[in-house]
C-alpha cells in the first residue's frame, strides 16, 4: 500500500532540512540541488520564518550564483522584509539570467510600488503585457487590482488637490497622464466611468 503523499512530502522536506543544516555547520551531507533549496526557501516562507528563509535564499544563491529562480525567491523575502532596495537589486541581478520569468516582472511591480514609484511599475507592466499571452497574461491581469487600488488613490488624490490643479497651468487629464502612463488612463476611464475628472 502506498504511502500518504503528503507524508512522503514531510519525510522529504525533513530530510532536506536535516541535509541543509549539515551543511551550513559544515558535518557531512547529500549534495543539496538548486530544486532542494527552492524547496528549503518554501517551507520557511511557508513557516513565516522570513530570516531563515532568507538565509537559506542567500546561502542557495552562494551554491547556485546563476539561478534566476533562487533570486527570485530571496528578492520575495526582501520584500516581505520591506527591504525594498535589496529586493530591487536582487531582481535586476536575476533579470540578467532570466529576462522572461513572469515572476519577475510581478515582483519588480510590487517592489516599484512599495517604493513610490507608479510610473515605473506602470510602465513595467506594459511592458511585461506586451511580452506575455496566454496563461501568464492573465497571472498579469490578476495583478491588476494592485494598479486599480493606485488608481483610487490617485482619483482620490485629485479630488482633494482639484482646487491646485485648477490653478495651475496643466490639466487634470494630462496630470493622470504624466503620472500613470495609457493602460492604466484607459482603466481608469473603464472602471470609473463616472468619474467627471477625466
Amino acid at each position: 500500500m502506498k504511502e500518504n503523499p503528503s507524508r512522503e512530502n514531510k519525510d522529504e522536506i525533513d530530510e532536506l532540512l536535516k541535509q541543509y543544516e549539515n551543511l551550513k555547520t559544515g558535518r557531512s551531507h547529500k549534495f543539496l540541488d538548486e530544486e532542494a533549496f527552492e524547496k528549503i526557501v518554501e517551507f520557511y516562507d511557508e513557516k513565516e520564518d522570513l530570516q531563515k528563509a532568507l538565509e537559506a535564499a542567500e546561502l542557495g544563491s552562494e551554491q547556485y550564483p546563476f539561478s534566476s529562480s533562487l533570486l527570485i525567491k530571496k528578492a520575495d523575502i526582501l520584500l516581505s522584509l520591506r527591504r525594498y532596495h535589496d529586493a530591487l537589486k536582487i531582481l535586476e541581478q536575476a533579470e540578467l539570467f532570466d529576462g522572461g520569468d513572469i515572476n519577475l516582472f510581478i515582483l519588480k511591480t510590487d517592489v516599484l510600488l512599495a517604493l513610490d514609484r507608479q510610473d515605473k511599475a506602470v510602465e513595467l507592466l506594459e511592458k511585461a503585457l506586451s511580452s506575455f499571452d496566454g496563461e501568464e497574461r492573465i497571472e498579469l491581469y490578476l495583478n491588476w487590482p494592485m494598479f486599480m487600488m493606485i488608481t483610487r488613490n490617485l482619483i482620490r488624490f485629485l479630488t482633494v488637490s482639484s482646487s491646485y490643479l485648477n490653478r495651475s497651468l496643466i490639466t487634470r487629464k494630462h496630470f493622470i497622464k504624466s503620472v500613470s502612463g495609457p493602460i492604466l488612463l484607459d482603466e481608469m476611464r473603464k472602471v470609473s466611468g463616472y468619474i467627471n475628472i477625466l
